[in-house]
């Protein structure tokens, strides 16, 4: 019990001393789909691809898993919901590397409206890029996220369902229908629109932004 006690003032005081250090990323995420069981289980499939900058900087210079771990709805991922596909290293080149993911994780499903005959859930994912700390040097690595300005699809974006050539002359309401048919694998709801909601949150007091949510709204199969 005193070694634990030890152990843990140890860890205390060295996280008081320890200097934190902003590490810059970009997070791009492509839905892919939608998939869900006739019980309303539902998981988000896509492909994740972290880029981290200024690998020279801390302890990711050298390290052999670079990239930051993700967290899904505040739940630690594992190999049933993210998967490394590749790591692209310029450390020595360009001080970045670069990291494509695999994941299908578990939606939270909440209630919005429910008044018969309809019924409105929304399916939500809070991705967070977990802060590391490197014991030998005594530093916190905090992931903070890039994010485009001018083109958002470079932040977010829903896999098309075609080719090189526009659907119908390009008619808008016919190319978000093929979305929703691609996107929706669902066996209890349906989709009102492909796009989802997007929110990033910021860490005011530590001046960094490690996460985001996307927000799918759908009716239950047959209400819409």
């Amino acid at each position: 019990e005193r070694l634990d006690t030890e152990y843990c003032l140890s860890r205390e005081k060295m996280a008081k001393k320890s200097k934190e250090i902003i590490v810059p990323v970009s997070n791009f995420c492509l839905i892919k789909h939608i998939s869900g069981d006739g019980d309303g289980n539902l998981n988000l499939v896509g492909t994740l691809i972290q880029h981290v900058f200024d690998t020279e900087k801390s302890a990711l210079r050298s390290a052999e898993e670079p990239s930051f771990k993700y967290r899904f709805n505040d739940l630690t991922s594992d190999d049933s919901t993210v998967q490394s596909r590749r790591l692209e290293d310029y450390r020595k080149e360009k001080k970045a590397t670069r990291e494509t993911f695999q994941m299908s994780a578990p939606l939270e499903v909440n209630v919005v409206f429910d008044r018969f005959p309809f019924k409105i859930v929304t399916a939500s994912l809070l991705i967070e890029l977990s802060t590391t700390f490197d014991d030998e040097h005594e530093k916190r690595l905090r992931p903070n996220l890039l994010l485009a300005r001018k083109d958002r699809r470079n932040n977010i974006a829903v896999q098309s369902p075609y080719q090189d050539d526009e659907i119908d002359g390009g008619k808008e309401e016919k190319t978000i229908e093929k979305l929703k048919d691609k996107m929706d694998k669902m066996k209890c709801f349906d989709l009102i629109t492909p796009f989802p909601k997007i929110e990033y949150f910021q860490d005011t007091k530590k001046n960094y932004c490690p996460k985001f949510k996307m927000t799918f709204y759908l009716t239950e199969e047959g209400s819409s």
